[in-house]
């Protein structure tokens, strides 16, 4: 999917647990789309509804979303886009990096005297659900050494709810994953769902790891030209 130009009528989506955990991430992806409208008030998308069993109840959220945000939805969590798109329409709902593919590569981002080593985590929504996977490395690549992990596209064990409702399945999961990413010798993890970030950054703290997480869209606003 290509970045549309302009912008008329598109908005940027506040995710739920966007806005309790990560603001900064909102703020990040509006200082790279400022042409994006950001209206307040907004609901719940109804992503975890559904995932949790709640198909009627997710569906009918979305569909109240939709109206409050008429034109097309910009989102930067993956399994809010996913879910999203499957009521409303493909053509109404944009996950960020496919908003942004078209447009010029920021500066490059800098570990001391080289370029940063960064690599992916998948969501799985995305990836699955919408076959978004391309964009993001594509934008990683322009500013860093991309990195590709062996299971990039495997589930990382946040999957929605799953790592609060089965808190050792999920660490089992993660703590393969947190195996690869610290092997890979990068410095940064780079995430395109909150729920993936969250994930990511409670595994590697609790390790203590050099290696930090980050949501796609603070990664890029890092590294846009002034």
């Amino acid at each position: 999917m290509a970045g549309a130009a302009g912008g008329a009528g598109a908005q940027l989506m506040l995710g739920c647990v966007e806005r309790g955990l990560y603001p900064a991430v909102s703020r990040a992806a509006r200082a790279l789309a400022p042409e994006l409208a950001v209206p307040t008030g907004q609901g719940c998308c109804g992503a975890l509804h559904a995932h949790n069993g709640d198909l009627a109840g997710g569906e009918r959220l979305a569909e109240r979303l939709g109206a409050d945000l008429p034109g097309t939805i910009v989102t930067t969590s993956g399994g809010c886009a996913a879910h999203l798109a499957s009521v409303l329409g493909r053509d109404r709902v944009r996950e960020l990096s496919t908003w942004l593919a078209d447009r010029p590569a920021g500066a490059e981002l800098r570990v001391g005297s080289r370029r940063a080593r960064v690599t992916l985590q998948d969501s799985c929504h995305l990836r699955n659900g919408l076959g978004v996977f391309a964009e993001p490395r594509t934008l990683l690549r322009q500013v860093a050494d991309y990195v590709e992990l062996p299971s990039a596209a495997a589930c990382c064990g946040a999957a929605g709810t799953y790592s609060l409702l089965r808190p050792k399945d999920s660490r089992r999961i993660l703590d393969a994953k947190l195996d690869e990413i610290e092997a890979a010798g990068v410095d940064l993890v780079v995430a395109v769902n909150p729920g993936c970030l969250r994930q990511l950054r409670t595994g590697l703290r609790r390790r203590r790891s050099a290696v930090r997480a980050v949501h796609l869209a603070e990664l890029l606003a890092r590294v846009e030209p002034p």
